[in-house]
């Protein structure tokens, strides 16, 4: 993603919402920015994580996905300047930069742009399913039989794919454990229950008021066991 085709993906989706809206505001400008770009950053990361076929890829995409992070935004930044400039000097793309960053840490980010885009523009970009959600865990329980066993504080990474509107899902935690597929069983407003039929596993996600995981939980029944991985 260089400045050019910021530019052109820029000057196609403003003349969009205008001719949609009658008109543009500051704000809708702003919006523009941030949103085309984190756009572009969550395809470029789900394009580079999606060829990973072992825990090493994942990480080496991942890693190298975020470093591409500063150059796709600033490349949006820097064609809004050129485009508008108006109104984005230095200040103003500040700005932007820090709502790119922030919208990019909120989990329900995708959720956000599926709506953007389809209520502004009348675009359908959810074709495929969301990025992996990748959660960081730094303190782990461990139950047996529902009673707190132990405690420990280590770096876990979490790794999950949603498929079919986040009905199935696949997980993977750190080289502990291959990928294993879930199936939706339950939800309610702020926890998703997925059950893997051939290990017999639990898999619960446990969401916050705003929308992003706070902790996963793995139970493995036959064991009576299970692990929960907090932030």
């Amino acid at each position: 993603m260089n400045r050019e085709k910021a530019r052109q993906i820029l000057t196609q989706s403003i003349t969009n919402l205008e001719k949609r809206k009658g008109g543009v505001t500051q704000g809708d400008l702003e919006a523009e920015v941030i949103n085309n770009a984190c756009l572009a950053i969550i395809k470029n990361q789900n394009e580079k994580i999606g060829k990973g076929s072992s825990i090493k890829d994942i990480l080496v995409s991942a890693l190298n996905s975020s470093q591409d992070y500063h150059n796709i935004a600033n490349n949006f930044i820097n064609a809004a300047k050129e485009l508008l400039p108006e109104y984005f000097d230095e200040e103003e793309a500040e700005i932007v930069l820090v709502g790119i960053e922030q919208n990019l840490a909120w989990d329900g980010m995708w959720d956000f742009l599926v709506d953007y885009f389809k209520n502004n523009h009348g675009i359908k970009i959810d074709e495929n399913e969301p990025p992996p959600l990748i959660f960081f865990s730094d303190r782990q329980q461990k139950f047996e039989n529902e009673e707190l066993i132990a405690e420990t504080e280590d770096e876990k990474t979490i790794y999950i794919n949603f498929n079919k509107n986040k009905k199935e899902i696949q997980l993977k935690v750190d080289k502990e454990m291959p990928t294993k597929k879930g199936r939706l069983i339950g939800k309610d407003e702020l926890t998703f229950w997925y059950r893997n039929e051939e290990y017999n596993y639990i898999f619960t996600l446990q969401y916050d008021e705003f929308d992003e995981v706070e902790s996963v939980a793995i139970e493995y029944q036959d064991e009576n066991l299970k692990v929960v991985y907090l932030e």
